[in-house]
């Protein structure tokens, strides 16, 4: 796996950067906050939820 970073955006404008891995097709894997902590992500709708919100990628 790759080491790689996500562009995470949110409806009400808000953008962040994220870590993730990333397989050989560069398909997002595992989707880490700013502290190492893996987060729940849905690879079909592209969205992660983070600080207890739904952000896109």
């Amino acid at each position: 796996m790759k080491e790689s970073i996500v562009h995470v955006r949110q409806d009400q404008g808000k953008e962040a950067d994220l870590y993730c891995y990333r397989d050989s097709n560069h398909e997002i894997v595992r989707i880490m906050d700013m502290e190492g902590n893996t987060l729940a992500h849905n690879p079909r709708s592209r969205c992660v939820i983070w600080m207890s919100e739904i952000w896109y990628y």
